[in-house]
């Protein structure tokens, strides 16, 4: 889940201000704190326990001066304090959903927006003073606490990009109804256990390093926010253990339209020969092991997932599945199928100075795959980045290189340093900019009632179809038309792909050769240029 920042809980003591017990996120989003890691309790750096006094639970009380002294300052560019309090709201607003989002807007002045200037908190906090009331005396006796030194409030919050998902999202309601699943199981530890209140104490007495990487976490709150986290970020289904008591099962879903088309394919972020290695090392952890290693092992820019069916010999659903799992893992990325007829071109601004972080990087590749390269691992990342840069053909592009293995291993790292992106070719359809259509007399001879039928008045108007009529010559072309209009044209489907070429072959052209149709079937779009009128668009 690209959107996730983080996972943290905050929770309240009696007497105690607000406090950020622990967070996880990732690395580039770690809270500003001499003595913290991506995962740790926030008031890390205490005294020992057995220097500390000890509660009314058995666990040992941290002192307020050490912990106003080393907590965190800040948690995703807020002060923990501040963090802490606006997560705990009021009695009222507890124990339901709560969505706050802090959001510096779209436009920007001298104040320049980062990655923490859109935030999205997602949460079910839990008010649990009624728990700790001094009127249930049967959680005191069984376990032997003091009731004013339980737990009165906490939350467990995912923190979001605000860009890139929505509160009233499909995301963001998966991630609700987990942290409300979650919280209700530790609500119901903290009634018979007071777990919570005992894991906030240790946290607070104990500094805790984990890393989501390490194989061996230790079993406590951490290592449960740490879960979460993970489950989360790798789109997966988990189950949680709170306390060794409750089971909770999450799924955090793949959207449906997280699903690649059949005409795309993969580019991949990563050596492959690598991939593979690391995918070895790890098969028995890995879903899906021999699907996503043959996928990694045979997929390429110029083939299609459809055509890897044959290539694999497995169901298309399972080559999209294991094509989710590389994304998922920033592994690969899905893109369009290149052509030999694909317009491509560099992103503006891109520092080609010899000295520059992706130019050494481009040396590096140079030098990994010399062999394959041939004389081309002389070129310079400026002699590269000049080539894509002018919106060509890959057929023409391909010819500045001596050998083929080399442009592959350059359009790859291209793709993969985010450097490149596809001119795609689309149509308006623009009718009422029409000329005088040549008189015709038998143009409803060419619309057989099953085309109008299928067509109108849902896909076209009744003039609509009359005058695509008056620009085909035989039946054929009119349906050839109406099924570019309805399904290229407004739908914003491009036109120089795979879909399009499949189109343009389903239909004879007056008998023509395969390799012929696609260039008939432009013709016949290039011969309207009054109501077909292309653009460009970068994909």
């Amino acid at each position: 889940m690209d959107a996730l920042l983080g996972v943290a809980f905050v929770a309240q003591l009696p007497s105690m201000q607000p406090e950020v017990v622990c967070l996880h996120c990732a690395q580039e989003f770690e809270p500003v704190s001499p003595r913290t890691s991506r995962s740790s309790s926030l008031t890390g750096g205490l005294p020992k326990p057995g220097e500390l006094p000890m509660d009314a639970l058995g666990m040992p009380m941290a002192s307020s001066v050490e912990d106003l002294r080393e907590k965190l300052r800040e948690c995703f560019g807020v002060p923990a304090k501040i963090f802490a309090k606006l997560l705990l709201p009021d009695e009222e607003i507890s124990n339901q959903p709560l969505f706050l989002e802090i959001d510096a807007g779209q436009r920007e002045t001298l104040h320049r927006h980062n990655e923490l200037s859109h935030l999205l908190f997602v949460s079910f906090p839990c008010m649990t003073s009624e728990v700790s009331s001094l009127d249930n005396p049967s959680v005191s006796s069984a376990e032997g606490a003091d009731p004013l030194a339980k737990v009165q409030c906490f939350n467990l919050v995912y923190v979001l990009d605000s860009r890139r998902v929505s509160r009233v999202g499909k995301q963001a309601s998966i991630l609700l109804e987990i942290s409300k699943r979650v919280s209700m199981s530790l609500l119901a530890e903290e009634e018979q256990t007071a777990y919570v209140s005992k894991e906030i104490r240790r946290l607070a007495s104990v500094q805790i390093l984990c890393d989501s990487d390490s194989e061996t976490l230790p079993a406590g709150l951490d290592t449960l926010v740490a879960e979460l986290y993970a489950g989360a970020r790798h789109r997966s289904l988990r189950s949680f253990n709170v306390n060794g008591n409750h089971l909770c099962h999450a799924c955090f879903l793949l959207k449906e339209e997280d699903v690649p088309a059949a005409d795309q394919t993969l580019a991949f972020s990563c050596d492959r020969e690598a991939l593979l290695a690391e995918l070895a090392k790890h098969s028995a952890a890995v879903p899906c092991f021999a699907e996503v290693s043959s996928l990694v092992a045979a997929a390429a820019l110029t083939t299609s997932f459809r055509e890897l069916v044959d290539l694999l010999n497995l169901p298309i659903c399972t080559i999209q599945k294991a094509a989710q799992h590389l994304v998922q893992w920033k592994k690969a990325r899905v893109v369009d199928v290149f052509t030999e007829e694909t317009r491509v071109a560099l992103i503006p601004d891109v520092d080609t100075s010899a000295h520059s972080l992706r130019s050494q990087r481009f040396q590096a590749l140079a030098q990994r795959v010399a062999p394959a390269m041939d004389d081309s691992s002389e070129l310079t990342f400026e002699e590269v980045a000049a080539t894509f840069s002018g919106g060509q053909q890959l057929c023409e592009i391909k010819d500045y290189f001596l050998s083929s293995s080399a442009f592959e291993h350059i359009l790859e790292w291209l793709l993969a340093e985010d450097l490149l992106v596809q001119l795609a070719t689309y149509y308006h359809f623009l009718p009422s900019s029409a000329k005088q259509p040549a008189a015709n007399q038998n143009v409803s001879a060419n619309i057989s009632s099953e085309i109008r039928e299928h067509f109108i008045p849902k896909l076209l108007s009744e003039a609509e179809l009359l005058l695509l009529a008056s620009r085909s010559s035989n039946a054929e072309q009119l349906l050839f038309l109406c099924r570019f209009v309805a399904g290229f044209a407004r739908a914003h489907q491009r036109t120089d792909s795979n879909s399009f070429a499949r189109l343009a072959s389903q239909f004879k052209w007056d008998n023509a050769n395969e390799s012929d149709k696609l260039q008939a079937a432009n013709a016949l779009i290039t011969s309207n240029d009054d109501i077909f009128v292309p653009y460009v668009c970068r994909r």
